[in-house]
């Protein structure tokens, strides 16, 4: 058994390894030589890649900074950076571009744009600006198209005037490297061809953290994990489509897991028409909007063991109009709930929301001005299932829709403590209570089942 002295040495000895690890030149690394002066060093870098590439080697690039633009990587590319090696844009198009390349390589490089925003650029909330569809994209610090098999490690990009890292059709490994003040998103994933996106730090950015889309509704297969992302903004404006730590549209069988995300403008995890999606063991902390969002036509997501602190909304699950259906939210923690929302005024304060074929298991919603649980809204209830779930200080306990032509709904064996408002499980139509005690007047609305639900004022 090791003592703790040993145990020490050992991780300190770790520890110098790793260190070792992040400025090592590979042994059979060509060593980059910059252009006497310090003007554009595009022509001299590109061809010193290219004879690297072409002799199956890589690239080492030394401390110092290289003003570089729209150079065009070459196929199984491999650039490495010494700490203090500075690609620093010269102008505001993209440093680095690449079409078509299989293994591209990119590792402890930093690659600073010129332009860019952060978190504290937002629009004047009297005059919110409607996002335009027809604008082109916005362009990255890094250009990738149809690339397979690429990987990008502990670089850092800062200062984009659009994107950080601007993906099409392409796949690989996007792991430890740190995003600052992009203008756009930190990593802009278009068409994605099975993307890993786990461990990087991602912070003061003015529009989105990582925005994984497509253009038809299909399957994605991204896998983001265990990043850390804080100060989102949403200098774009619009009502939802920027503000977000992680946003899904359209992008099919993406798993997001064990991400810590803090002080989005709108949600932590955003996901519009997805297919198939988890989204489990989060920690989401002060959402401008609704925490995590699973909206307009998205079908079988998973919403699980995450953790939601103080937001304007916890979950919501909805869009039934839209053809919102088919969720399971479950093992959720969703606690302090704001009174009103700082970026969109209609977001009302609702610790979990659903509406159609979903089922609710094992959550804990605490401190909620408004309601804990919210089945339905208005004539949106159908095939709903709340069992087993704790709501604990919330001005309601659980509102359940009673509309004229709502669906089905059973609850079960869920606990109720302490409700501000002396309401355990109400009937709404819409905002307003029309049944105080839906236990009692259960029998009136034929498509509800209510059992073994226990109310209590104290606790």
């Amino acid at each position: 058994m090791f003592s703790r002295r040993q145990f020490l040495r050992a991780g300190a000895a770790f520890g110098l390894g790793g260190l070792g690890a992040l400025a090592a030149r590979p042994a059979d690394a060509l060593e980059f030589t910059p252009m006497p002066g310090s003007g554009d060093q595009s022509g001299a870098l590109s061809d010193a890649l290219w004879q690297a590439a072409a002799e199956g080697r890589a690239l080492w690039l030394p401390p110092g900074r290289y003003p570089v633009g729209g150079l065009s990587l070459p196929e199984r590319a491999a650039l490495v950076g010494a700490p203090g090696a500075v690609l620093v844009a010269t102008g505001p198009g993209p440093v680095l571009t690449g079409e078509g390349l299989e293994g591209l390589r990119l590792s402890g490089l930093t690659i600073e744009g010129v332009g860019g925003a952060g978190a504290d650029r937002a629009p004047d909330p009297a005059h919110v600006p409607e996002p335009d569809p027809d604008a082109p994209p916005s362009p990255g610090l890094l250009e990738l198209s149809g690339c397979r098999d690429m990987e990008i490690e502990r670089c850092t990009f800062a200062e984009a005037p659009g994107h950080a890292i601007a993906l099409w059709t392409s796949g690989g490994v996007i792991r430890g490297n740190r995003f600052r003040r992009c203008r756009g998103a930190a990593l802009s994933a278009l068409e994605g061809t099975g993307l890993t996106v786990e461990a990087n730090d991602i912070g003061d950015c003015a529009d989105l953290g990582i925005y994984v889309a497509r253009e038809e509704a299909g399957r994605d297969a991204t896998v983001i994990r265990a990043n850390r992302i804080a100060g989102i903004g949403w200098a774009s404006g619009g009502n939802g489509q920027f503000g977000n730590g992680i946003n899904l549209f359209r992008a099919g069988a993406v798993v997001v897991s064990d991400n810590v995300i803090d002080d989005c403008a709108f949600s932590a995890i955003r996901l519009n028409a997805t297919r198939n999606a988890i989204v489990s063991g989060n920690v989401c902390t002060r959402s401008g909007e609704v925490a995590i969002f699973s909206e307009f036509g998205f079908s079988g997501s998973v919403i699980a063991d995450n953790v939601i602190d103080d937001a304007a909304q916890g979950i919501a699950i909805t869009n039934m109009d839209e053809g919102g259906h088919l969720a399971t939210c479950a093992g959720n923690i969703v606690r302090n709930i704001r009174g009103r929302s700082r970026t969109n005024p209609d977001t009302m304060p609702v610790g979990i929301s659903a509406e159609a074929e979903s089922a609710l298991t094992g959550n804990v919603v605490e401190n909620v001005p408004g309601v804990g649980i919210a089945l339905g809204w208005g004539p949106y209830l159908r095939n709903l299932a709340a069992s087993g779930n704790m709501v604990r200080g919330c001005g309601i306990g659980i509102g359940v829709s009673v509309v004229d032509g709502t669906g089905a709904a059973v609850l079960t064996g869920n606990v109720v403590a302490r409700p501000e408002d002396g309401l355990g499980i109400a009937g709404m139509e819409w905002e307003r209570v029309v049944a105080p005690d839906l236990q009692e007047a259960a029998g009136r609305y034929p498509g509800l089942v209510l059992s073994g639900n226990r109310v209590v004022a104290a606790g």
